[in-house]
């Protein structure tokens, strides 16, 4: 079945296979974007704003502070200029781990991007869920995607990962640990996603599990979505990343709705303007060029005017002219009638 979509995240309009649009799968032909990233931007603007805005149509609206953890750059550049928003990365600047926090870093955050992120931390993995829910401020919001199973247990790779390396070897990549019980472990077969390094999967979780996690870090909410949501190109289906918006309780998340209904009726009314700036430099140029024809009509009439008055100089000389030569040969004419002297006629 063929599935036509308009991009949030650059706005071109698609159209794919559905075998074409899984979570994964780069789909747009405009910004490469997958169905995970358009998610994003599609939660982030329910959450925010209440309805559901391409991402060029979000207002700007400084006073919303937010996080992402290793985030996509096609949407990340876009969000810092709406709001105080931070890309962060676990290795580079600026750098920002979630399994260890600090007090200035609690209560931060208006909404935190977590996609693809938790199945890398190092265990235990809920310290790492309640860091999540203590950076929000009252009312934020956890945008959350990770590899999940139907379950009700997490399944850990290295469920006694303490103290631990990744070293690579001729045949591949190892992980050495030495447990809490100063006993040393290896592993080998490691799954990485997108590169080596942190980018170790540690866990795949159970999807109830999760929830529970989640629910027990202090989240008032959890809500995943398991259905399509074809107008955006997202095909939710198998075993994929369920993307979920976990909430933290509080009063702030109502006042943010109209702090952002505010900002979408102020965008409206910027576009408003900017419309009526540009009638107004139309009807402007209009005038302008009114202005110059009527300047050019003036001018040509002068012109005119000046070869009439040279025309009708020219028209009474020559009619000067032809009366003189008129006058000359009827003196010729009655000249040659007259009687020549000594004829006797």
């Amino acid at each position: 079945m063929n599935v036509k979509f308009d991009c949030n995240i650059c706005g071109m309009t698609c159209s794919k296979d559905e075998s074409e649009l899984g979570v994964e799968a780069a789909s747009c032909e405009g910004c490469g974007s997958c169905g995970r990233f358009r998610w994003i931007v599609h939660a982030l603007s329910v959450e925010l704003f209440g309805r559901n805005l391409k991402l060029s149509e979000f207002p700007e609206v400084r006073a919303i502070r937010g996080l992402g953890l290793s985030d996509w750059s096609g949407y990340a550049i876009s969000l810092s200029q709406k709001f105080h928003y931070t890309n962060s990365f676990f290795h580079v600047d600026p750098k920002f781990d979630i399994s260890r926090i600090t007090e200035a870093d609690e209560g931060q955050y208006d909404f935190v991007i977590a996609t693809e992120v938790l199945e890398h931390v190092a265990p235990p993995v809920e310290q790492s869920i309640a860091n999540l829910f203590r950076i929000l401020r009252p009312g934020g919001v956890v945008l959350l995607t990770t590899p999940s199973i139907p379950g009700d247990v997490n399944l850990e790779h290295f469920p006694s990962l303490k103290d631990y390396r990744l070293v690579e070897l001729d045949s591949g990549w190892m992980l050495v640990n030495r447990a809490a019980d100063g006993r040393i472990e290896t592993f080998d077969g490691l799954t990485f996603h997108g590169g080596d390094g942190s980018t170790v999967e540690m866990r795949v979780f159970g999807r109830n599990r999760l929830i529970e996690n989640l629910k027990a870090a202090g989240f008032e909410t959890v809500e995943v979505t398991s259905e399509p949501i074809e107008e955006l190109g997202i095909m939710i289906s198998g075993h994929c990343s369920f993307p979920m918006v976990a909430r933290k309780a509080g009063g702030v998340r109502d006042r943010r709705h109209w702090v952002g209904e505010l900002a979408v009726y102020a965008s409206n009314l910027r576009v408003m303007a900017t419309e009526a700036r540009r009638e107004a430099d139309e009807l402007a140029a209009m005038v302008e060029s009114g202005h110059n024809h009527v300047r050019r009509l003036d001018f040509e009439l002068v012109e005119r005017t000046k070869w009439a008055q040279r025309l009708d100089g020219e028209l009474r000389a020559k009619g000067s002219l032809i009366r003189s030569a008129a006058w000359i040969w009827r003196w010729w004419r009655d000249r040659r009638k007259l009687p020549l002297k000594g004829t006797g006629a």
